[in-house]
This record gives C-alpha cells, structure tokens and sequence, in this order.
C-alpha cells in the first residue's frame, strides 16, 4: 500500500495493525467507505437495477440512508431486488478488503399489500454499546 503526502508518492508499506473500536480515526474511515457505498447504490439506481422507496408516486426516491455508524437501504420488495442489493454488499465488502456487514434482517416499513422493503442493521442487545 502506498499514499500521497503532499502532492508526492510515499514509500509503500504493509499495514500491520487494524484500526480498533474507540479509536478516534474510526468514524473518519467510516465515512469514506459508506461514501463509496453509496457511489455504488446510486449507480444502480441510475441504471434501473435498484428501485427506491418512494413515500409518494412522485415523491422523492430513498435508497439508503447513512448516520454515525449505521446504514439503511431502501429498495422495492422482490426477490430481484433482494438479489440487487446483495450484490452491491458483497461487491463492497470485496473491494473494501474485508470489511463485513453483519445483522441484517428484513423489514415491513408500509403498510400489507404495499410490496416495499428494507433491510435494517440491527444489533443485539448484548452487543450493545455502553
């Protein structure tokens, strides 16, 4: 791995340590992955291949939504959109180098019959932080 450092090429280097919850760089490094996350969500949904939630016929379109730490991806309910948007996760983690998105579970956020969807992280309470 190597970097630029004001304007000029580094030596490259081999990271030996990750960086560890609590650190303070960590939000930082969030940001920058879920930025390129959403980069990819957006592709998509330029092309036609993910199709967002939307709270109105001409309403605005929500695909995902980021905060501190977590994230929420919007999509219609189908089992081809589910396939959409495992795609882009895996691809993610892939070309993130590992990293990995854990407790996904499905959710209704519409009333039945409404053929909407969204896969929320979750935590478990035990893992919760204090």
């Amino acid at each position: 791995m190597n970097l630029l450092w004001n304007g000029l090429r580094a030596n490259d280097f081999v990271p030996s340590r990750g960086v560890r919850q609590g650190d303070p760089l960590s939000p930082y490094l969030f940001v920058l992955a879920v930025e390129r996350l959403g980069h990819l969500i957006q592709s998509e949904v330029d092309l036609g291949s993910w199709l967002p939630f939307r709270l109105h016929k001409k309403g605005t379109a929500i695909s995902h939504l980021f905060f501190a730490d977590d994230f929420i991806l919007f999509a219609e309910a189908d089992m081809e959109q589910a396939g959409t948007v495992k795609a882009i996760l895996d691809d993610f983690c892939e070309a993130s180098g590992g990293l990995q998105i854990q407790d996904f579970i499905l959710t209704e956020c519409a009333p039945k019959g409404d053929q909407r969807f969204s896969l929320v992280p979750t935590r478990d309470a035990s893992k919760a932080r204090k």
